[in-house]
């Protein structure tokens, strides 16, 4: 004899691949629908995602066990959003959060020095730039997307240039034509 026991659903599980989200990546999560037994049940579920201010930014009908992917902003700051799941007359609720990233690109076209705000909260560093063997401290603010530009000058000569933020080289460049009458660092007009 062969005894089918029906399967019954009882619990709807959220999964995330990670639950703390870098700035510029995605989300991946998925639903898992069990059954009284434990095992899972091969079903659709309705994913819903919504941002800090209870805004939907994604509702989808995936499948469960499989994955559903949402790009987050490199910008996006901070926060925590929600995801709901509804299957089968059973719902679930979860959070997931977006963590703080403070990054700039730098870049040294000529003798002039870029940097811009690429993170998702303001951007405030001392940018370290040795310019020869000289060293220049430059307190750099910027809001998120914003951009500085910085002119480096030096008595008429090839330089090497260094700039260095929290410990790390961000930019090394040999044979820079700098001109001027003593090394500076000043904000471009």
């Amino acid at each position: 004899y062969n005894i089918l026991i029906a399967q019954i659903q009882t619990s709807l599980e959220i999964v995330f691949e990670n639950p703390e989200i870098e700035p510029g990546t995605s989300l991946k999560v998925k639903t898992i629908l069990h059954d009284q037994t434990g095992v899972s049940i091969k079903t659709n579920s309705i994913i819903t995602i919504k941002d800090k201010n209870n805004v939907i930014l994604q509702q989808t009908e995936k499948p469960a066990d499989e994955f559903l992917e949402y790009p987050v902003k490199y910008n996006e700051p901070p926060a925590e959003w929600k995801i709901f799941a509804v299957s089968n007359q059973l719902t679930s609720e979860s959070s997931f959060k977006i963590k703080t990233k403070e990054d700039a690109k730098i870049e040294l076209i000529n003798k002039t020095l870029i940097v811009t705000n690429v993170g998702n909260v303001p951007y405030n560093e001392t940018l370290l730039i040795k310019i020869g063997e000289q060293v220049e401290n430059l307190g750099v603010s910027l809001g998120v997307d914003q951009t500085e530009k910085y002119v480096l000058s030096a008595p008429d000569g090839e330089y090497a240039v260094e700039v260095i933020s929290d410990g790390k080289n961000k930019i090394s460049a040999k044979g820079v034509m700098l001109t001027g009458n003593a090394i500076d660092v000043r904000k471009a007009a």
